[in-house]
């Protein structure tokens, strides 16, 4: 599941979500009615997190509004994250059979 974020909080604990079409959604809504946050572009790490937020909230796993998430200098929210499986999988995906094969390996700088 390349999709599933994991929400990791200071105290050791940690939420996995899968964010949804509506959470992604929710996320363009919140742009268009933020300007001041900016394009799109410039908003990747926002966007996954507020993913991650939606999802959580939308599913009951959270009770902190998206101030308290994520504006809040005090959040008890450490990271969000891709899960370690979604990160495998997205390995996995990336891995072509063969392709690299007898490739000679570069030299040192120093050499």
């Amino acid at each position: 599941m390349a999709n599933q974020l994991r929400i990791e909080f200071e105290n050791g604990e940690y939420l996995d979500v899968t964010p949804n079409l509506f959470d992604t959604r929710n996320f363009e809504r919140a742009l268009r009615n933020n300007r001041h946050w900016g394009e799109l572009r410039d908003n990747g790490m926002r966007l996954q997190a507020f993913k991650a937020w939606s999802a959580a909230s939308r599913l009951d796993l959270i009770d902190l509004t998206w101030d308290q998430f994520y504006e809040d200098p005090h959040t008890p929210v450490l990271a969000v994250v891709p899960t370690p499986e979604a990160v495998e999988d997205t390995d996995d995906a990336l891995e072509v059979e063969g392709v690299g094969e007898g490739m000679p390996t570069a030299r040192s700088a120093t050499s």
